[in-house]
């Protein structure tokens, strides 16, 4: 018998299997049977199951778990020995006694004892960077969107629900062929499948691929796990998902998956984004935008006109036009202002900017919102500061002066134009005077709103 204020930290045992999953269960559901049925790929049946848990014990009292999940990386050719950890938690009432630091340095030792090449987690960067590891990437959620989806690779596609009687082997040999992922044995592909929350489809006729997937309740979104198989298949794949209908133009079949209305193919309620613009060459001292995105370049007018037409029949009602650097569009002699003027004759409710550069194009702007009430009446400004010497500094092409001039001229030709605009605080140099300058110059043209 353990004797109270002594630390013992164990690997479980098949005895343990109820204590720890009751443990698990008040740590992170508040005693609900959730954590074995959610994640029913990991937690297998007691007798495989117990031997990933680590508990840690004072006295004879459990107080903390640390699970560490053997998994196979594949990188290239190369199979790399790899431990999982998850379910780290310390019972509510012993926090903040150093509980987790004790789990985590024995996890450390224990994996190294056992020659892992590598171990990964997801959680706070911060908390586990104390331990040793790393962060390799950011986490990002996204909606499908067939914007994403180049349309000139995405071949028409059909899909039916994964059957894993025809489909378990040909699904298990292409998820372990990929040059970069979890290698999985099949029993346990097999588990993570079955998820109740995950859909997998696989192509019906043509080259094989699939795709695992979570549909919204309201199917409006789908989270998209991965897609596997050849790259123009996947952009088919990745479209048909998204709900557009197939380029033949027939409709999806029942066993497809479908949109939530008929012709949904942007993923938008009434408002839809179009990319018009990308790149910069202006070049200010605080931004990279020049060499990650290149040189300015614009998408033909024809082309915009024929999304944002596709996207009324879709049942938009308004259409923001995007960019890089908005103002400096430019297509057969079509400048910004002429653009929008187009896209407002389609018919669209509404047409939005999303930003503009000051001194590009903003008087042409003015008329055109003049000229067709569906124009909304809002520009983006950047002002990024209210100092001369600072806007030098970041190498802005404009001054104070010149700013306010455009401000003024715009507001005499639209008296009702919303302005919104940047600005950024604490550049390298910046004298409180300088701020104090940027504050009057916000105060005098009246932003509706800063970021």
């Amino acid at each position: 018998m353990n004797q109270p204020g002594q630390f013992t930290i164990r690997q479980a045992r098949l005895g343990d299997y109820g204590r720890m999953m009751r443990l698990i269960n008040g740590i992170f559901f508040q005693g609900r049977r959730v954590f074995e049925k959610k994640w029913a790929h990991i937690y297998l049946p007691p007798e495989k199951a117990y031997r990933w848990g680590h508990l840690l014990y004072e006295g004879d009292e459990l107080i903390g778990h640390l699970g560490i999940y053997p998994l196979w990386l594949k990188v290239g050719g190369a199979l790399l020995k790899t431990a999982g950890i998850g379910a780290v938690g310390t019972r509510p009432d012993r926090r903040g006694q150093g509980v987790m630091s004790r789990l985590l340095q024995y996890g450390c030792e224990h994996m190294r004892q056992d020659g892992y090449d590598i171990s990964i987690l997801w959680g706070d960067r911060f908390r586990y960077g104390n331990y040793g590891w790393e962060p390799v990437g950011e986490a990002v959620e996204w909606v499908l969107d067939t914007r994403h989806v180049d349309r000139r690779e995405a071949p028409p596609v059909r899909l039916r629900p994964y059957d894993p009687a025809r489909d378990l082997v040909r699904v298990w040999r292409l998820w372990n062929a990929q040059p970069f992922g979890t290698w999985q044995p099949r029993d346990r592909l097999e588990l993570i499948l079955r998820r109740p929350d995950w859909k997998t489809f696989v192509t019906a006729g043509g080259p094989f691929a699939f795709a695992v997937c979570q549909f919204a309740a309201d199917r409006t979104a789908v989270c998209v796990d991965r897609v596997v198989g050849p790259p123009a298949v996947v952009q088919g794949i990745l479209l048909r998902l998204a709900g557009s209908r197939p380029r033949d133009g027939r409709p999806a079949s029942a066993a497809e998956p479908t949109p939530h209305c008929e012709g949904a193919a942007h993923r938008f309620r009434t408002r839809a984004m179009v990319k018009v613009q990308d790149g910069c060459d202006t070049r200010c001292s605080y931004c990279i935008v020049p060499d990650a995105r290149g040189v300015p370049r614009s998408v033909p007018a024809d082309r915009v006109l024929a999304e944002c037409e596709q996207l009324l029949g879709d049942g938009a009602r308004e259409i923001v036009l995007t960019g890089i650097n908005l103002g400096n569009y430019e297509s057969c002699g079509l400048d910004l202002p002429g653009l929008v003027a187009k896209v407002a004759s389609t018919g669209v409710d509404r047409v939005r900017l999303s930003s503009v550069e000051p001194l590009s194009c903003t008087v042409g702007l003015a008329a055109v919102m003049r000229e067709h009430p569906n124009v909304v009446r809002h520009l983006h400004l950047p002002l990024q500061s209210g100092s001369d010497a600072v806007l030098e500094a970041m190498g802005r092409r404009y001054t104070v002066r010149r700013f306010e001039d455009e401000v003024f001229e715009l507001r005499e030709a639209v008296p009702d134009v919303v302005l919104t605009t940047d600005v950024i605080a604490g550049f390298p140099g910046e004298t409180p005077e300088d701020h104090a300058a940027t504050v009057d110059v916000c105060d005098r043209v009246g932003f509706s709103r800063l970021h």
